[in-house]
């Protein structure tokens, strides 16, 4: 599938996520989910799946920098039939944001017009959950500099 077809249909978020945070003084945020601009950030099962938590680090930084995190929400999704690995590795990494796992692969079936390519697997959902960008805001600064503008004119 091309881009421009991706961002021309909806994300559908599954209603049967696991939500979990490794912060035994906070509840998960299910608000999450119903922000009007949202981040995704998928984990499918393909690869190490140790090397692609922590490959989520800059995304963390990016969003933990940007002051527009109360605008927009990063809805982190992991496909994972290993959640206890990927449990230990987050603790590991003092992950202390919300996880949503797809343990059953919902994300993928709801999206079939989802890129196989998994850099593009982060984007930008506007309020009616359609993409506006796609990419890695964390790793490229002509990227950053865009979802910062997206991000500016909706808050």
């Amino acid at each position: 599938m091309k881009l421009h077809q991706f961002k021309t249909q909806a994300i559908t978020l599954p209603d049967n996520m696991t939500a979990k945070i490794y912060n035994e003084q906070v509840q998960p945020d299910m608000s999450l989910l119903s922000r009007q601009l949202k981040m995704i950030v998928y984990v499918n099962q393909e690869g190490c799946q140790d090397c692609r938590l922590r490959s989520l680090l800059p995304l963390y930084m990016f969003m933990l920098e940007n002051e527009y995190r109360e605008y927009f929400s990063v809805i982190f999704i992991l496909n994972t039939v290993e959640m206890e690995d990927a449990e230990e590795t987050l603790k590991d990494m003092r992950f202390n944001r919300t996880v949503f796992f797809d343990l059953d692969g919902s994300f993928e079936r709801l999206n079939p017009h989802l890129p196989a390519n998994d850099q593009l697997h982060i984007f930008l959902l506007n309020k009616e959950n359609k993409v506006v960008m796609v990419g890695n805001p964390a790793i490229n600064e002509k990227l950053k500099k865009l979802y910062l503008s997206e991000l500016k004119k909706n808050k």
